[in-house]
């Protein structure tokens, strides 16, 4: 089985491959190695994966209906500010109906023949938002938003923490380790936090965490006091496990691909160095190492293909002479 490297072991991994010193002077310091693999997931691997890997980071963000609102945000945490499929569900527990993908340019055509409705029927989308259509009155149930989830940015080992113990009651985690100082940030009940599997992909479990107190014995095994619940009730969420990592929100302590892809990230990440200051012959063998055919090194065009489609599986409906009734049926 392929092992898996955290950001530490991947700066070491980049040293070995690049044959360069530790040094801030020549602009590779390990904070400057760390920039570098972060770069590679996002720029390469990660679009590189949503290519070959179905519904590799696909997740779901559920938002009660507001009986008079049609606008929602798109998440921040949605890769390339785009959504994999739209659904209203009627009650939490099922009756969802897909909603059709409108353009901007039918309304004038549309709004003429429906004004309101107590549930949706379609959507489009007006720039990090989508607009429900038509507009609502009395409207119930919820909108679940489906989409790419960016995994965290690499941090080193010091910055995070494993769980040790979960108590789904009460909605607290145990750390194994005392709360990490050493961050950009500062680890308290004003932030928010990511929780992923240490297993290959490094899956987020639950994001964007907020406490409700204060952290209880930060220097010794701190307890975290979730506002929302941990045992994967939330839409979308699955149930925190003891052995889990905990990071402050948006950074991981493994890369969020199959563990197979850990030495690529290397290996990539050395030959980007390498390019960059004029080794030619190192960086070829480098990228021949990577797998060129395979991986495409620097293929951004492999993730920016992603962005080509905003809502994958809704293609946009080109009214004809029938039209959707209540539910975006034809």
């Amino acid at each position: 089985m392929a092992r898996k490297y955290t950001a530490d072991e991947l700066i070491a991994l980049v040293r070995d491959e690049a044959r360069i010193p530790d040094t801030a002077a020549t602009g590779n310091a390990d904070s400057d190695i760390l920039n570098r693999i972060n770069e590679t997931l996002t720029c390469y691997l990660y679009g590189m994966v949503m290519e070959v890997k179905e519904e590799y980071f696909l997740r779901t963000t559920r938002y009660d209906l507001s009986s008079t609102e049609e606008r929602y945000k798109i998440p921040a945490r949605a890769m390339y500010q785009k959504l994999r499929d739209v659904k209203w569900a009627e009650t939490e527990t099922g009756g969802y109906f897909p909603l059709a993908h409108m353009n901007v340019g039918q309304l004038d055509d549309t709004y003429s023949s429906t004004t309101t409705s107590d549930a949706p029927s379609a959507f489009y989308v007006e720039g990090n938002h989508i607009h429900l259509w038509p507009n609502l009155s009395g409207a119930t149930g919820f909108i679940d938003l489906s989409y790419y989830l960016a995994p965290g940015d690499l941090v080193l080992q010091a910055n995070v923490a494993k769980v040790k113990d979960v108590d789904f009651d009460t909605k607290k985690v145990t750390l194994d380790r005392p709360v990490p100082t050493t961050g950009s940030s500062t680890w308290d009940n004003t932030a928010l936090y990511d929780i992923h599997s240490p297993d290959s992909g490094a899956e987020l479990r639950t994001w964007h965490g907020a406490l409700s107190e204060a952290i209880t014995a930060p220097t010794v095994e701190p307890i975290l006091t979730f506002t929302a619940a941990i045992d994967g009730s939330v839409v979308g969420e699955d149930p925190v496990e003891i052995g889990d990592y905990v990071c402050l929100t948006n950074e991981a302590a493994l890369p969020g691909v199959p563990r197979e892809l850990h030495p690529t990230v290397g290996k990539l990440a050395a030959a980007n160095i390498l390019e960059d200051e004029g080794d030619t012959e190192g960086f070829q063998a480098k990228t021949a190492l990577s797998d060129r055919e395979l991986y495409g090194y620097k293929k951004s065009m492999g993730a920016l293909g992603r962005m080509e489609n905003r809502v994958e599986a809704k293609p946009r409906f080109i009214r004809g002479g029938n039209f959707l009734d209540a539910h975006g049926r034809w």
